[in-house]
Protein backbone atom coordinates (compact mmCIF):
# COMPACT_ATOMS: atom_id res chain seq x y z
CA UNK A 1 0.00 0.00 0.00
CA UNK A 2 1.54 3.42 -0.96
CA UNK A 3 1.27 5.64 1.63
CA UNK A 4 1.92 9.23 1.79
CA UNK A 5 2.49 11.26 5.50
CA UNK A 6 0.26 14.87 4.96
CA UNK A 7 1.75 17.71 7.32
CA UNK A 8 -0.47 20.06 8.01
CA UNK A 9 1.25 23.32 8.91
CA UNK A 10 0.66 26.99 9.49
CA UNK A 11 4.82 28.11 10.90
CA UNK A 12 3.56 31.71 11.88
CA UNK A 13 6.47 31.80 14.24
CA UNK A 14 9.74 30.91 14.72
CA UNK A 15 9.26 28.46 16.93
CA UNK A 16 6.47 26.86 15.13
CA UNK A 17 9.16 26.86 12.27
CA UNK A 18 11.42 25.03 14.69
CA UNK A 19 8.33 22.51 14.93
CA UNK A 20 7.59 21.68 11.99
CA UNK A 21 11.43 20.78 11.19
CA UNK A 22 11.24 18.44 14.22
CA UNK A 23 8.42 16.97 13.05
CA UNK A 24 9.76 16.45 9.23
CA UNK A 25 12.90 15.04 11.15
CA UNK A 26 11.13 12.74 13.87
CA UNK A 27 9.49 11.05 10.74
CA UNK A 28 12.22 10.28 8.47
CA UNK A 29 12.84 6.83 9.75
CA UNK A 30 9.62 5.79 8.23
CA UNK A 31 11.01 6.17 5.02
CA UNK A 32 7.69 6.99 3.67
CA UNK A 33 6.88 9.70 1.38
CA UNK A 34 6.08 13.47 3.16
CA UNK A 35 3.69 16.52 1.80
CA UNK A 36 3.40 19.74 3.46
CA UNK A 37 0.55 21.71 2.52
CA UNK A 38 0.71 25.40 4.06
CA UNK A 39 -1.01 28.88 4.32
CA UNK A 40 2.01 30.28 4.84
CA UNK A 41 4.82 30.33 2.79
CA UNK A 42 7.98 27.57 3.89
CA UNK A 43 11.48 28.36 3.71
CA UNK A 44 13.33 26.48 0.61
CA UNK A 45 15.44 24.45 2.88
CA UNK A 46 12.53 22.86 4.20
CA UNK A 47 10.67 21.98 1.24
CA UNK A 48 13.58 19.91 0.40
CA UNK A 49 13.14 18.09 3.58
CA UNK A 50 10.17 16.99 1.63
CA UNK A 51 8.54 15.23 -1.30
CA UNK A 52 5.74 17.63 -2.14
CA UNK A 53 4.93 21.03 -1.06
CA UNK A 54 1.52 22.67 -1.47
CA UNK A 55 0.79 26.36 -0.73
CA UNK A 56 -2.24 27.84 -1.06
CA UNK A 57 -2.70 31.24 0.57
CA UNK A 58 -6.41 31.09 1.16
CA UNK A 59 -6.13 30.71 5.03
CA UNK A 60 -9.80 30.37 5.55
CA UNK A 61 -11.09 31.08 8.77
CA UNK A 62 -14.22 31.95 10.55
CA UNK A 63 -14.58 34.45 12.88
CA UNK A 64 -14.89 34.68 16.16
CA UNK A 65 -16.32 31.01 16.27
CA UNK A 66 -13.52 29.65 18.85
CA UNK A 67 -14.69 30.13 22.44
CA UNK A 68 -12.24 29.91 24.81
CA UNK A 69 -13.08 30.29 28.53
CA UNK A 70 -11.24 30.66 32.00
CA UNK A 71 -12.74 30.68 35.03
CA UNK A 72 -12.03 30.99 39.06
CA UNK A 73 -13.65 32.40 41.94
CA UNK A 74 -13.07 35.46 41.15
CA UNK A 75 -14.17 36.00 37.65
CA UNK A 76 -15.19 34.43 34.56
CA UNK A 77 -13.39 35.48 30.82
CA UNK A 78 -14.94 34.17 27.63
CA UNK A 79 -13.20 35.28 24.51
CA UNK A 80 -13.33 34.25 21.05
CA UNK A 81 -10.61 33.43 18.22
CA UNK A 82 -10.80 33.25 14.36
CA UNK A 83 -11.98 29.27 13.76
CA UNK A 84 -8.97 27.65 11.74
CA UNK A 85 -10.90 24.05 11.35
CA UNK A 86 -11.73 25.52 7.72
CA UNK A 87 -8.34 26.14 6.76
CA UNK A 88 -7.53 22.55 7.99
CA UNK A 89 -10.03 20.86 5.55
CA UNK A 90 -9.01 23.09 2.78
CA UNK A 91 -5.47 21.48 3.95
CA UNK A 92 -6.66 18.36 3.61
CA UNK A 93 -8.52 18.65 0.39
CA UNK A 94 -5.30 20.06 -1.34
CA UNK A 95 -2.98 16.99 -0.26
CA UNK A 96 -5.65 14.10 -0.40
CA UNK A 97 -6.31 15.37 -4.35
CA UNK A 98 -2.14 15.37 -4.67
CA UNK A 99 -1.94 11.57 -3.19
CA UNK A 100 -4.95 10.87 -6.00
CA UNK A 101 -2.48 12.23 -8.95
CA UNK A 102 0.50 11.12 -7.58
CA UNK A 103 -1.40 7.04 -6.86
CA UNK A 104 -1.00 7.07 -3.03
CA UNK A 105 -3.55 4.81 -1.78
CA UNK A 106 -3.00 5.56 2.06
CA UNK A 107 -2.56 9.14 3.47
CA UNK A 108 -1.86 9.82 6.97
CA UNK A 109 -2.53 13.13 8.11
CA UNK A 110 -0.34 15.04 11.23
CA UNK A 111 -0.63 18.30 12.63
CA UNK A 112 2.75 19.67 12.65
CA UNK A 113 2.98 20.38 16.26
CA UNK A 114 3.64 16.52 16.81
CA UNK A 115 7.15 15.00 17.15
CA UNK A 116 7.17 11.26 17.22
CA UNK A 117 9.69 9.64 18.49
CA UNK A 118 11.43 6.40 17.12
CA UNK A 119 9.50 4.01 19.35
CA UNK A 120 6.27 5.43 18.19
CA UNK A 121 7.45 5.97 14.56
CA UNK A 122 7.57 2.13 14.82
CA UNK A 123 3.69 2.31 16.72
CA UNK A 124 2.84 5.10 13.36
CA UNK A 125 4.14 2.28 10.75
CA UNK A 126 2.32 -0.62 13.02
CA UNK A 127 -1.00 1.19 12.33
CA UNK A 128 -0.85 1.37 8.89
CA UNK A 129 -0.11 -1.78 8.53
CA UNK A 130 -2.69 -3.40 10.70
CA UNK A 131 -4.98 -1.30 8.33
CA UNK A 132 -3.99 -2.54 5.18
CA UNK A 133 -3.47 -6.37 6.31
CA UNK A 134 -7.33 -6.53 8.19
CA UNK A 135 -8.87 -4.81 5.54
CA UNK A 136 -9.80 -1.22 7.75
CA UNK A 137 -10.54 2.16 5.99
CA UNK A 138 -8.49 3.80 8.48
CA UNK A 139 -7.84 4.59 12.02
CA UNK A 140 -8.60 7.54 13.93
CA UNK A 141 -8.54 8.19 17.93
CA UNK A 142 -11.65 8.43 20.00
CA UNK A 143 -10.84 9.43 23.15
CA UNK A 144 -13.43 8.31 26.16
CA UNK A 145 -13.38 11.07 28.51
CA UNK A 146 -13.51 13.57 25.75
CA UNK A 147 -17.26 14.23 26.12
CA UNK A 148 -19.65 16.12 23.33
CA UNK A 149 -23.11 16.40 22.04
CA UNK A 150 -23.84 14.27 18.45
CA UNK A 151 -25.46 16.67 16.10
CA UNK A 152 -28.69 15.65 16.33
CA UNK A 153 -29.43 16.04 19.79
CA UNK A 154 -28.66 17.30 23.26
CA UNK A 155 -27.12 13.78 24.32
CA UNK A 156 -23.37 14.03 25.46
CA UNK A 157 -20.68 11.28 25.24
CA UNK A 158 -17.52 10.44 23.24
CA UNK A 159 -18.68 11.79 20.16
CA UNK A 160 -15.37 13.55 18.70
CA UNK A 161 -12.48 12.02 16.68
CA UNK A 162 -9.21 13.56 16.95
CA UNK A 163 -8.08 15.92 13.77
CA UNK A 164 -4.67 16.23 14.89
CA UNK A 165 -3.58 12.81 13.47
CA UNK A 166 -5.26 10.18 11.77
CA UNK A 167 -4.94 7.69 8.46
CA UNK A 168 -7.53 7.22 5.56
CA UNK A 169 -7.14 5.50 2.09
CA UNK A 170 -7.65 7.74 0.03
CA UNK A 171 -10.48 7.82 -2.45
CA UNK A 172 -12.68 6.64 0.76
CA UNK A 173 -11.84 9.73 2.44
CA UNK A 174 -12.37 12.09 -0.28
CA UNK A 175 -15.50 10.44 -0.85
CA UNK A 176 -17.28 10.17 2.55
CA UNK A 177 -15.26 13.17 4.53
CA UNK A 178 -15.09 15.28 1.35
CA UNK A 179 -13.18 17.88 2.90
CA UNK A 180 -15.03 21.30 2.23
CA UNK A 181 -12.59 24.07 0.58
CA UNK A 182 -14.68 26.92 0.60
CA UNK A 183 -16.59 28.57 3.73
CA UNK A 184 -19.89 28.02 2.09
CA UNK A 185 -19.28 24.37 2.13
CA UNK A 186 -17.80 24.39 5.63
CA UNK A 187 -21.21 25.55 6.54
CA UNK A 188 -23.25 22.92 5.15
CA UNK A 189 -21.17 20.42 7.12
CA UNK A 190 -23.73 18.62 9.23
CA UNK A 191 -23.14 19.96 13.13
CA UNK A 192 -23.98 23.27 14.11
CA UNK A 193 -21.35 23.84 16.43
CA UNK A 194 -18.62 23.90 13.26
CA UNK A 195 -16.39 21.93 15.47
CA UNK A 196 -14.57 20.14 13.01
CA UNK A 197 -14.02 17.20 15.14
CA UNK A 198 -17.75 16.46 15.97
CA UNK A 199 -18.48 17.05 11.63
CA UNK A 200 -15.20 14.51 11.00
CA UNK A 201 -17.29 12.07 13.39
CA UNK A 202 -20.54 12.81 12.07
CA UNK A 203 -19.59 12.54 8.05
CA UNK A 204 -17.92 8.92 8.93
CA UNK A 205 -20.41 7.15 11.29
CA UNK A 206 -21.79 5.67 7.90
CA UNK A 207 -18.46 3.52 7.51
CA UNK A 208 -17.38 3.12 11.22
CA UNK A 209 -17.50 -0.58 11.37
CA UNK A 210 -14.59 -0.17 8.57
CA UNK A 211 -12.21 2.01 10.45
CA UNK A 212 -10.03 1.54 13.62
CA UNK A 213 -11.14 3.12 15.90
CA UNK A 214 -8.89 3.63 18.51
CA UNK A 215 -10.51 4.34 22.48
CA UNK A 216 -7.58 6.66 23.25
CA UNK A 217 -5.81 10.31 23.11
CA UNK A 218 -3.95 10.14 20.04
CA UNK A 219 -1.42 11.65 22.68
CA UNK A 220 -1.71 9.02 25.00
CA UNK A 221 -1.50 6.42 22.28
CA UNK A 222 2.04 7.84 21.31
CA UNK A 223 3.03 8.35 24.93
CA UNK A 224 6.80 8.94 24.31
CA UNK A 225 6.17 11.51 21.78
CA UNK A 226 5.61 15.61 21.84
CA UNK A 227 2.15 15.39 20.31
CA UNK A 228 -0.52 18.67 20.20
CA UNK A 229 2.72 21.38 21.01
CA UNK A 230 0.31 23.99 20.36
CA UNK A 231 -1.35 23.78 23.63
CA UNK A 232 1.26 25.32 25.26
CA UNK A 233 1.03 28.43 23.64
CA UNK A 234 -2.22 28.76 24.79
CA UNK A 235 -3.28 32.47 26.52
CA UNK A 236 -5.51 35.49 26.57
CA UNK A 237 -4.04 38.74 26.10
CA UNK A 238 -5.98 41.98 25.29
CA UNK A 239 -8.10 44.28 26.49
CA UNK A 240 -11.93 43.14 27.42
CA UNK A 241 -15.13 44.61 28.47
CA UNK A 242 -16.56 44.50 31.86
CA UNK A 243 -20.02 43.17 31.44
CA UNK A 244 -21.02 44.98 34.57
CA UNK A 245 -18.95 48.37 34.34
CA UNK A 246 -19.14 49.06 30.57
CA UNK A 247 -17.44 52.57 30.64
CA UNK A 248 -13.76 50.84 31.83
CA UNK A 249 -10.98 49.39 29.86
CA UNK A 250 -9.48 46.58 31.06
CA UNK A 251 -6.15 44.79 30.57
CA UNK A 252 -6.52 40.70 30.32
CA UNK A 253 -3.80 38.21 30.98
CA UNK A 254 -4.49 34.64 31.26
CA UNK A 255 -1.95 31.95 30.88
CA UNK A 256 -3.68 28.31 30.03
CA UNK A 257 -2.73 25.65 32.13
CA UNK A 258 0.01 23.97 29.53
CA UNK A 259 1.34 27.05 28.32
CA UNK A 260 5.32 28.00 28.66
CA UNK A 261 6.16 30.97 31.04
CA UNK A 262 5.18 34.11 29.35
CA UNK A 263 7.11 38.08 30.45
CA UNK A 264 4.69 40.85 29.99
CA UNK A 265 5.84 44.13 30.16
CA UNK A 266 3.55 47.27 29.48
CA UNK A 267 4.28 50.91 28.49
CA UNK A 268 2.24 53.88 28.85
CA UNK A 269 3.33 56.70 26.57
CA UNK A 270 6.94 54.74 26.39
CA UNK A 271 7.22 54.40 30.19
CA UNK A 272 7.42 51.10 31.51
CA UNK A 273 4.48 50.81 34.36
CA UNK A 274 4.16 46.91 34.38
CA UNK A 275 6.90 44.21 34.35
CA UNK A 276 6.50 40.57 35.55
CA UNK A 277 7.11 37.16 34.81
CA UNK A 278 3.41 34.52 34.51
CA UNK A 279 3.30 30.87 34.16
CA UNK A 280 0.32 28.19 33.99
CA UNK A 281 -2.75 28.95 35.54
CA UNK A 282 -1.54 32.10 36.52
CA UNK A 283 -3.38 35.71 35.75
CA UNK A 284 -2.91 39.48 35.48
CA UNK A 285 -5.26 42.63 35.14
CA UNK A 286 -5.63 46.29 34.88
CA UNK A 287 -7.83 49.30 34.68
CA UNK A 288 -6.65 52.27 32.08
CA UNK A 289 -8.74 55.22 31.86
CA UNK A 290 -8.94 57.13 28.39
CA UNK A 291 -6.24 59.64 29.07
CA UNK A 292 -5.18 59.72 24.85
CA UNK A 293 -2.02 58.08 25.84
CA UNK A 294 -0.60 55.48 24.14
CA UNK A 295 -0.50 51.45 26.18
CA UNK A 296 1.84 49.17 24.75
CA UNK A 297 1.75 45.46 25.77
CA UNK A 298 4.98 43.07 25.39
CA UNK A 299 4.19 39.76 25.79
CA UNK A 300 7.79 37.11 25.54
CA UNK A 301 7.04 33.30 25.35
CA UNK A 302 9.70 31.19 27.02
CA UNK A 303 9.42 29.13 23.56
CA UNK A 304 10.84 32.36 21.56
CA UNK A 305 7.21 34.48 20.32
CA UNK A 306 7.01 37.43 20.71
CA UNK A 307 3.44 39.99 20.30
CA UNK A 308 3.30 43.31 20.73
CA UNK A 309 0.25 45.22 20.87
CA UNK A 310 -0.59 49.05 20.97
CA UNK A 311 -3.42 51.18 21.60
CA UNK A 312 -4.72 54.86 21.89
CA UNK A 313 -6.43 55.24 24.56
CA UNK A 314 -9.10 56.88 23.90
CA UNK A 315 -13.51 56.59 23.40
CA UNK A 316 -12.96 55.11 20.17
CA UNK A 317 -10.81 52.23 21.52
CA UNK A 318 -13.80 51.86 24.36
CA UNK A 319 -16.02 51.63 21.88
CA UNK A 320 -14.24 48.76 19.90
CA UNK A 321 -13.42 47.05 22.82
CA UNK A 322 -17.61 46.88 23.42
CA UNK A 323 -18.60 45.54 20.42
CA UNK A 324 -16.49 42.83 20.53
CA UNK A 325 -17.92 39.37 22.18
CA UNK A 326 -15.02 38.74 25.05
CA UNK A 327 -16.20 39.87 28.06
CA UNK A 328 -15.20 38.85 31.31
CA UNK A 329 -17.50 39.36 34.83
CA UNK A 330 -16.09 39.54 38.61
CA UNK A 331 -18.41 37.52 41.75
Amino acid sequence: MKTLLLIDTYPSTKNKVEELESCIESLKSTELDILITSHLPIDTQIQQMCNYYIYDKNNLLLDSIGKNYFGNSIFYLEWYTPFHAPANCLNMFNGFNLAILHGYDFVVYISSDCILSQEDQIKLVELISFCQNNNKMGFVFNPPDLLDFTCDSSISGPFTWETIMFGFRTEEFLLYFDPPKSLDLYNQLGCPDKKLETNFFHRLQSVKDQIYVIPSWCRSFFDTSQIDLSIKSLYFLDLVKVKSKPDILLFFLVVGHKSYKQTLKIFIDSMLIHQGEYYADTWYYQEFNLTEQSLVIELLSDNGDFIEKKYTLNQSLLDKTQEKKDFIDFY
